[in-house]
């Protein structure tokens, strides 16, 4: 079963603006005080939780830098020309177009920030990144790589060998004529890339 890549494409692309593109977690300690906590960062704001032995709280902030909303729109721009490109079950140039949008908006997300930050007091801090959204075009582009927009099969003269058109019904290099492939049990011309006759149903070499 063949997948329409354009639209799984597209869908993943916009599944991925619920998803947080980076977490980061650690450990803060101020004086005597220890504080854990986890930062998400979704496409669209920060969410961010705290806690301690005591104490647990957690918040959502806008981000401070508008550019990196860029991200966002170029992802949303991005399942958009996808799915659009899936519209003939092949994925064309809007699928490709929606693939490199993908990569464009992981690099204004993680590149693009600004953040200011104040220390008044001794404090000591730990935390591991992990980027989440890197593996969202990566995905896009395997099922680009792995699902070819259409399967050819190449045609020969008998005569002289030479490659040809399909669409051909002379060869232009010798001027034999050419056999076209047929249907074994109905005997109707078929295209050289069917699996399945369109008139009887039957299955195809």
């Amino acid at each position: 079963m063949r997948i329409n890549v354009g639209l799984v494409g597209g869908l993943i692309l916009f599944i991925s603006l619920a998803t947080p593109w980076t977490i980061t977690w650690g450990t803060s300690v101020i004086g005597l005080s220890a504080f854990s906590f986890y930062v998400l960062d979704f496409p669209f704001m920060t969410y961010y939780y705290v806690y301690s032995s005591m104490v647990s709280y957690s918040w959502w902030e806008p981000f401070n830098f508008t550019p990196r909303y860029l991200a966002m729109f170029m992802v949303i721009l991005g399942g958009i020309f996808a799915i659009g490109g899936s519209a003939s079950g092949e994925h064309g140039d809007l699928t490709k177009w929606g693939g490199i949008l993908s990569i464009l908006a992981l690099v204004f997300f993680t590149g693009l920030r600004s953040e200011n930050i104040f220390i008044d007091k001794p404090i000591s801090q730990s935390y591991t990144v992990l980027p989440v959204g890197m593996f969202i075009p990566v995905i896009y582009w395997i099922l680009i790589l792995l699902y070819p927009s259409k399967v050819t099969t190449k045609l020969h003269c008998e005569q002289c060998g030479r490659e040809l058109s399909p669409d051909f019904n002379l060869c232009p290099y010798c001027g034999a004529p050419l056999k076209k492939p047929t249907c074994p049990r109905c005997g109707i011309e078929i295209s050289p890339e069917y699996i399945y006759c369109p008139s009887c149903g039957a299955r195809l070499k």
